[in-house]
């Protein structure tokens, strides 16, 4: 098996941040990533989370055009 995205998460009080989502260039722009983070949002969402919060390096290029898309 092949590892083709992850993210890291905090779930804590009623927020849920989430941050280094990684997904390895030969499997980007396939919707894996942004499938990962709608289960990982949901899950927060069924063990309390309120609020959700995004944590982005200012010069991660592609995960800036991502969120502003």
């Amino acid at each position: 098996m092949k590892l083709s995205c992850y993210l890291m998460f905090f779930l804590g009080s009623e927020y849920i941040g989430l941050f280094d989502i990684v997904t390895t260039e030969k499997y980007r722009n396939r919707g894996y990533g942004s499938k990962l983070i709608q289960n990982i949002l949901q899950w927060g969402k069924e063990n309390g989370a309120k609020y959700a919060y995004l944590q982005v390096i200012l010069n991660n290029t592609p995960a800036l055009n991502y969120i502003l898309s």
